[in-house]
């Protein structure tokens, strides 16, 4: 699987240029507002831009828009968080298996491979048989939780996702026991 790069401090630099002479008031953005919503929101060019749109719809003054800025910012990340909890606490088992697994072993999980059997039993008690690995696999990219790069090669759908499931998981959860 190739992974693209994540837009770097560059693009949000331009980004804070590009966004100065949209105000009459020439208002600079700070760099390092915009860099911290970025990283927020999942380093995603158009949640940035919704986040500072919505900035700007709420604007209370010159001195309140890098403060607006960050808690959209931060408001969009924790709707996400909750939106993944949500649909995660609704997965059955084999697929909370398999999820959990590609969080632990990526950039080389591969789902039928030794590690990853390994990683599905320490969440579930019986193991998984192939079918129950590959039905999983196929469900979850319907729920966007992963995506599938090619045959084999499956990530979660948004990194910031993947750090956030490890932070709540440190540990695999013994589920059904």
């Amino acid at each position: 699987m190739t992974r693209f790069p994540l837009l770097d401090r560059g693009f949000v630099e331009a980004y804070a240029e590009w966004l100065k002479p949209q105000f009459a008031d020439g208002k600079a953005f700070s760099a390092d507002t915009l860099e911290r919503a970025f990283t927020l929101v999942g380093r995603r060019p158009e949640m940035l831009k919704r986040v500072v749109g919505e900035a700007v719809a709420d604007w209370g003054g010159a001195q309140a828009l890098d403060a607006l800025i960050e808690r959209n910012a931060q408001l969009i990340q924790h709707r996400a968080w909750q939106e993944f909890a949500s649909t995660y606490n609704a997965l059955p088992d084999a697929q909370k298996a398999v999820l959990d697994a590609i969080a632990r072993l990526s950039p080389d999980y591969t789902p039928f491979a030794e590690a990853a059997l390994a990683a599905y039993q320490a969440v579930v008690v019986k193991p998984l048989n192939n079918s129950a690995i590959q039905g999983a696999l196929d469900a979850l990219p319907d729920k966007e939780l992963i995506w599938r790069a090619g045959r084999g090669d499956y990530a979660f759908e948004d990194d910031g996702l993947r750090a956030w499931y490890l932070e709540q998981h440190p540990q695999p959860q013994l589920l059904g026991a």
